[in-house]
């Protein structure tokens, strides 16, 4: 990447988060990157989420929708992007300072990259510490999240967006199809969101059946499924070499 920075979307979707937002934000602002945009989309929230986002007005792009569910508030920010680049934060999530900066180095190096992405970090606050454990490799990928990624926007011309349909894991689904379609994936083993537990969370208290976890494994599974019955396996994803520290 020669001369100016490329531009970052930043679309943060928020649904009566008012206790968080402004934490979410100012981790966004604290970022040692520029250029960037930030795009929130209010999903229709009824507590105080729009007096907050009048703090920070010149600083973010706000838009108000009717409740709809955060694939379609995703999709609504992937439309307004003017960015190359894009990426997501929850209202409720953190990214470390330097998390742009060290994944934008990867496209930087790698340009034929189309996803980086990083490990997550749970911060339980429900625990005198406030943190837990640093999911391992092993649930990387299972669990991967929009905020610990950088995408480019041309990804979601190749594979579509976040399926409406879906109540949850809409996430998960869209990360199941860039697998599928051979997306250049690559794994920067560095945090890249820290992800707050609380009893407010979207999934929390909900079922894995609920979740609709096993329909959306389906759905991959039968796209993957060639004529004679047989499976196409997932490509395997390249981790970043070298010194990550």
């Amino acid at each position: 990447m020669i001369g100016e920075k490329p531009l970052i979307s930043v679309i943060l979707p928020v649904y009566n988060s008012e206790k968080y937002l402004r934490d979410a934000l100012h981790s966004v602002f604290n970022q040692d990157y520029t250029p960037i945009e930030i795009i929130i989309i209010d999903d229709g929230s009824t507590d105080g989420t729009s007096q907050i986002v009048k703090e920070y007005t010149g600083k973010v792009q706000y838009t108000f929708q009717q409740n709809q569910g955060p694939a379609a508030a995703r999709n609504l920010g992937i439309q307004k992007a003017n960015g190359d680049f894009i990426t997501f934060i929850d209202a409720d999530d953190l990214w470390p300072e330097d998390k742009l900066k060290h994944q934008m180095r990867c496209f930087e190096q790698y340009p034929e990259t189309e996803i980086v992405q990083g490990l997550v970090k749970r911060a339980d606050l429900s625990k005198p510490d406030g943190y837990a454990k640093n999911n391992g490799d092993e649930q990387l990928f299972l669990h991967s999240n929009l905020g610990a990624m950088i995408i480019r926007k041309a990804v979601f011309k190749k594979v579509g967006v976040f399926d409406k349909t879906l109540t949850y894991h809409s996430d998960t689904d869209f990360w199941f199809r860039a697998r599928e379609s051979g997306i250049k994936i690559l794994v920067d083993k560095r945090i890249a969101l820290i992800y707050r537990i609380h009893g407010e969370n979207h999934t929390s208290g909900q079922t894995t059946k609920t979740l609709g976890f096993a329909n959306i494994l389906k759905k991959s599974l039968d796209r993957r499924r060639n004529q004679s019955g047989e499976i196409k396996e997932i490509p395997e994803l390249p981790t970043m070499p070298g010194d990550q520290d």
